[in-house]
């Protein structure tokens, strides 16, 4: 059974399966959260619920959540009562009414995954989702954004004793030295089982990265993605974090994007490309690397035996540096697809490098 209710301000989606329910609310009207929790109270079993507001929260906006607090608060009463929601995600909403943050804490605490994207939090309510998520013991993903300092800082001393933790993911909050700390206490504490880690624009610059790699990453035997992109970690934390990866067997995925690595950056890149026996995908765009930076990682692509996949978009790359590419490209015999838009190659380093890719059977993505 299925159905759906619509305006031209919102929509809210009901989808059903056996023993399994969605909820999912796009910018819904006061009513529509109300029905959805009366719902809920009625029976309704849901296993996830999303809830995004459709406009991202600031103080200007705090008269048009003025109607929707006790909707809101009634909505989470109700989730927390009915005690199904395994995986809540909220977006662009204030979480700083009493009644509101109070409900919300109280859906927290058996929850398996936890979004909290673009939402406003004052000091109490940070405390109250804080302590809530110290109680919880069944965690396998949370993910917050634009949380600031203070508020990451607390939530993320909440989680980093987590054994159940699988994925984590702190976006654009602005992380403190101590923060890294916390980060490599989790990678490195016993029964760690932490797969996917993203901290995605954090200004952990290179003093936040060495201390991830030196004290996690290099103690780390579970993470299979990492993500520490636009976090302006430069030649130094390019450096300590490629070597605390130089015999991981289990990372997957790497994303250094956009972190002014250079060329001297680019030279640790061809280190880690040359030693490591298990990353297949390579996110490097942004840091100007030119034609010499380029030139280090086809050294690198020349030993790896295991990468399959590279961006090296909007890196400066131009002819001599895609005809380094192009005969690193020949001699790989791993590489499926390597994404190059944004450089101005030039007409013969594109031609080098789109006769490389036909002649090896891979992929390959340029600017003309």
């Amino acid at each position: 059974m299925a159905t759906a209710a619509t305006s031209t301000d919102a929509v809210a989606c009901f989808n059903f399966a056996t023993n399994h329910a969605k909820i999912f609310l796009f910018a819904p009207s006061p009513d529509q959260v109300s029905a959805v929790a009366s719902f809920i109270s009625l029976g309704a079993l849901p296993r996830s619920l999303t809830f995004f507001a459709r406009n991202t929260f600031s103080p200007g906006l705090d008269r048009f959540f003025r109607n929707y607090r006790v909707p809101i608060s009634a909505l989470f009463s109700a989730i927390s009562r009915a005690g199904t929601v395994l995986a809540l995600r909220v977006q662009n909403i204030s979480l700083s009414d009493p009644k509101v943050y109070e409900s919300f804490a109280g859906t927290v605490g058996a929850l398996e995954e936890l979004s909290i994207i673009g939402c406003e939090l004052c000091e109490p309510a940070m405390k109250a989702v804080a302590q809530a998520l110290r109680e919880n013991r069944s965690l396998v993903r949370f993910a917050a954004n634009l949380l600031g300092s203070p508020a990451a800082s607390l939530l993320l001393s909440s989680v980093q004793s987590r054994g159940t933790l699988r994925r984590l993911e702190l976006l654009r909050s602005s992380l403190p030295p101590e923060d890294a700390h916390r980060l490599s206490s989790l990678l490195s504490q016993r029964g760690c089982c932490l797969q996917s880690l993203n901290v995605h624009w954090n200004n952990l610059h290179s003093a936040g990265a060495i201390i991830l790699a030196e004290e996690g990453l290099s103690r780390n035997r579970t993470l299979v993605m990492l993500d520490v992109g636009q976090n302006q970690i430069g030649v130094e934390g390019a450096r300590a974090i490629c070597r605390a990866l130089y015999r991981s067997r289990e990372l997957r995925e790497l994303r250094l994007y956009n972190n002014a690595l250079g060329v001297k950056g680019a030279e640790e890149v061809r280190g880690l490309l040359e030693s490591n026996r298990s990353i297949t995908s390579m996110s490097l765009s942004e840091n100007q690397f030119g034609d010499a930076g380029a030139a280090e990682i086809a050294k690198g692509l020349g030993r790896t035996r295991t990468l399959a996949v590279l961006d090296l978009n909007e890196n400066q790359i131009a002819e001599v540096g895609a005809t380094s590419l192009a005969r690193a490209v020949l001699g790989n015999s791993s590489l499926l697809r390597i994404t190059m838009r944004g450089n101005d190659l030039g007409p013969a380093g594109r031609k080098a490098l789109v006769a490389a890719a036909n002649a090896k059977k891979l992929q390959v993505e340029v600017t003309f």
